[in-house]
């Protein structure tokens, strides 16, 4: 344990360490190429813009080029919104703090994995194609992630080679590759730097330890990867007890744990703006798993029918191919993938003689934490107890792979350099060549039992001839499947010859500890056998696109912009929720990770077919599409006119669609929500003139013979504000059919506060007094302005603390050195 004071690097030193970290940072920058060869060599963009042309009106504008490419559908329906709405909003002067286009509106900032104050997100304000700067941000992070891998394992005392090792383990890990194109794994490239700043802690390094967990921290949970840093946060503290308790010196432990807990206390106050109106959101939330997609919310760990993959990435292939299994996302089982290098270099590991007791202590520990990861991503016997603690019990298990990617390469690197840099001897190198022989042994018995029902699930879907039969409009053919020669067993066979190929390559690296003059070539060639494995499994992987081909001009969306906002239209019918946010289109449904908690209430869980056409009037939408069928006659349902055919969309007008904003003098008080469903759901509820309204700020009940008391318009709408101007021949209330949600406020003539009360569950209202008058909402969420605060505060006192630190440090320097050189 280091207890003394920190190293001082003579100037060579430093020079030959400053060029060994560029020299690696170089080499990580170039083999970024295979894995996205076309952006280095084409000038394409990382994003997967085959997507949109499955839907109309995309698929009428297909261009000819297009090529088959592994399908990320978030990326461009739910990540690319959260961008695109936030670098706008932020260009047009305004803080992102509401997302007016989807949901009848929701908090933009709450949804936290838009990141607004992460820093690395900077380039999409910088950079004006937003495609140019997705690119960028995503090499930038797994870059990132691979550098700081490569300092940790220095840190831990590896050297450069065994280090490039974890690095490139770490940065092309399939957890990283995988999802490298989502937010939600962005904090994962800060991981290895909070481990460092852990290891710094046991060490007794107290203010390094400090302010390196502190700085990961909070990058961390400005990069919004919520439940990914929580996942490797538990398994990187269970790693931490581990190491604590091997000291056994209970004062030492106690001061580890506190210095920890303060560095991420402090965190966690430097982030309050974000992390607060995140905490809003989530409580009045639910997660789409629990509403859209209920049947599979609980299919997100891995079963042992994947084991293949641990050793095969593209044993089930990727969603290029067609997902084999059809119970999870390819993309999740490929999560796990860690190259074969690092499974047999990691029997090596199990042996204790040979390492130093520091080193030893580490490996003990992170195999002991990589078992218990990958124990929970398998949901073995007590991984249900993990969702029972506050804030889990929305996680994935699978995402506790976060921390097996991580640990089992350092500790392999441990292994490995004891292996090449001491006698290798057979016995030693038993164990790796035995875990060789099992690795194949399983695959072949997995695919001889599992391999006819495998067969025939791909015969089902290439005899579709699309990716995913879900995603079809109208029963027309979507993006073509690459063609697979052989079916399914032949496919799979290459893979599982590849994957023989490399354990062979990489016992023969191992092989060469027994040759004295080849040794110290060893680590080269097994960090070379890695990256060959890890670059191929990730070759075309990664969806890329010609910039024209993202989100092309729209002659359709570029006619409805033309008719002013506000101006909502629904989509649903065409499954293409959320994509037309680009073309500035708002929609009446959306598509997010989290859905606001009355809306699904109202709108997916609890009104019955007949209530919800009675209640869709009041959803103040204009513009369905629908889409046109192939031959014979468009139509659409009662209730609709067809203004115009294009693009194989059907533009039908709601004649039943009320005004956005209107006046209603009927008003119905319900004491509860179900109460409020049932007489939406019952044979008479007509919105037109009637108020269903709850809450202790809701008038009374009050009947309306007539007509509505008045009309309304709306003269302002815009991100974070709805200006309504009203002229009532009595008192009524004033409908705003958008989202009711803590943070707005009303003003009457910009003088008088109002209350706002729910409408129907789901809608804004106020009550309207006779005459003409203006009402001003405003969207201004306490806990963003609290954490605001917060933030300021926190990272203004971290600074002094700092520059209080580093002067004192600054002037102990300069008084030992004046008493070294009287």
């Amino acid at each position: 344990m280091h207890v003394g004071p920190p190293r001082q690097w003579s100037a060579p030193i430093r020079a030959r360490s400053i060029r060994e970290y560029v020299i690696h940072a170089l080499l990580l920058a170039v083999l970024l190429v295979p894995v996205f060869p076309d952006v280095f060599l084409r000038g394409e963009v990382a994003f997967p813009a085959n997507v949109i042309y499955l839907y109309a009106p995309w698929r009428a504008h297909m261009p000819p080029d297009l090529e088959p490419q592994n399908m990320v559908l978030e990326t461009p329906r739910q990540a690319n919104a959260w961008y695109y709405l936030t670098a706008k909003a932020m260009c047009e002067g305004e803080w992102p703090l509401w997302n007016p286009y989807q949901f009848m509106g929701v908090p933009l900032i709450g949804s936290y994995q838009t990141a607004i104050f992460y820093p690395p997100r900077l380039m999409f304000l910088l950079i004006d194609d937003l495609y140019v700067a997705f690119t960028l941000f995503i090499l930038s992070k797994l870059w990132l992630g691979g550098m700081l891998a490569y300092v940790c394992a220095r840190y831990v005392s590896l050297p450069p080679a065994y280090a490039r090792f974890v690095s490139i383990a770490y940065m092309f890990g399939g957890y990283m590759i995988t999802w490298c194109s989502y937010t939600t794994v962005d904090s994962m490239a800060w991981a290895p730097l909070l481990y460092t700043g852990l290891e710094m802690l046991v060490e007794g390094r107290w203010r390094r330890g400090f302010a390196a967990s502190f700085v990961s921290a909070t990058m961390m949970a400005f990069a919004a990867g919520a439940q990914h840093t929580l996942t490797f946060s538990l398994m990187l503290g269970l790693y931490f007890l581990v190491r604590l308790a091997a000291l056994r010196s209970p004062a030492h432990a106690l001061r580890a744990i506190g210095t920890a807990a303060g560095a991420g206390g402090a965190a966690l106050l430097v982030t309050s703006i974000q992390i607060l109106p995140f905490v809003e959101t989530l409580r009045l939330s639910e997660s789409v798993l629990d509403t859209v997609f209920k049947d599979s919310a609980s299919n997100y760990y891995l079963s042992p029918l994947d084991i293949p993959v641990l050793w095969t990435p593209a044993y089930f292939g990727t969603n290029l191919h067609g997902n084999y299994w059809g119970r999870m996302n390819a993309l999740y089982v490929m999560m796990a993938y860690i190259g074969v290098a690092c499974w047999l270099g990691a029997a090596l590991s199990f042996r204790g003689e040979g390492f130093t007791p520091v080193a030893r202590a580490r490996v003990r520990a992170l195999q002991v934490t990589s078992v218990a990861a990958m124990w929970f991503a398998f949901s073995l016997p007590g991984a249900a107890l993990v969702l029972s603690l506050p804030l889990f019990d929305k996680v994935r298990l699978i995402y506790f792979l976060s921390f097996f990617i991580f640990g089992v390469p350092l500790f392999t690197a441990f292994a490995l350099q004891r292996w090449y840099e001491s006698r290798a001897e057979f016995r030693q190198f038993v164990p790796a060549a035995l875990l060789a022989t099992i690795i194949v042994v399983i695959t072949i018995v997995h695919l001889w039992s599992s391999g006819p029902e495998l067969a025939e699930h791909d015969r089902a879907m290439t005899a579709h001839g699309t990716l995913l039969k879900d995603l079809l409009v109208d029963s027309k053919a979507g993006v073509p499947l690459e063609p697979m020669d052989g079916g399914l067993d032949g496919y799979v066979w290459k893979q599982v010859f590849w994957t023989i190929g490399m354990l062979a390559l990489s016992l023969a690296c191992l092989a060469l500890a027994f040759a004295q003059r080849f040794r110290r070539f060893g680590i080269i060639a097994i960090s070379g056998a890695l990256a060959i494995d890890l670059l191929s499994a990730w070759h075309g992987m990664q969806p890329t696109s010609p910039r024209s081909h993202v989100f092309p001009p729209m002659p359709l969306f570029e006619e409805i912009q033309q008719r002013g906002h506000p101006y909502r239209v629904s989509v649903l019918e065409l499954v293409a929720s959320a994509l037309p946010i680009v073309y500035d289109i708002e929609e009446s449904e959306g598509y997010d990770t989290i859905v606001p908690r009355r809306y699904a209430k109202v709108l997916i869980d609890q009104l019955t077919p007949s209530g919800r056409a009675a209640f869709e009037p009041a959803l103040a939408t204009p513009c369905y599409f629908f889409p046109a069928p192939r031959a014979g006659e468009a139509k659409v349902p009662p209730g609709y006119e067809i203004e115009f055919v294009r693009d194989d969309v059907i533009v039908a007008k709601n004649t039943r669609a009320l005004p956005r904003a209107r006046l209603v003098g009927g008003v119905e008080r319900h004491d509860s929500v179900e109460s409020m469903l049932a007489r939406i759901n019952s044979t008479n509820f007509d919105p037109t003139n009637l108020a269903l309204v709850e809450g202790e700020d809701a008038p009374p009940n009050r009947t309306s013979a007539g007509g509505p008391p008045g009309e309304a318009r709306v003269t302002r709408w815009d991100w974070n504000g709805v200006d309504v101007e009203f002229e009532a021949t009595e008192d009524a209330v004033l409908v705003l059919a958008e989202s009711y949600y803590p943070g707005w406020e009303a003003t009457l003539d910009q003088s008088t506060p109002l209350s706002i009360f729910p409408v129907y569950h789901l809608m804004r209202g106020v009550e309207a007094p006779a005459g003409r008058h203006t009402v001003s909402f405003r969207y201004r969420p306490p806990l963003f302005r609290m954490g605001a605060w917060l933030s300021v505060a926190s990272l203004a006192g971290m600074l002094a603390c700092a520059t209080a630190v580093l002067y004192k440090g600054a002037a102990k320097r300069r008084a030992t050195r004046c008493i070294s050189n009287p």
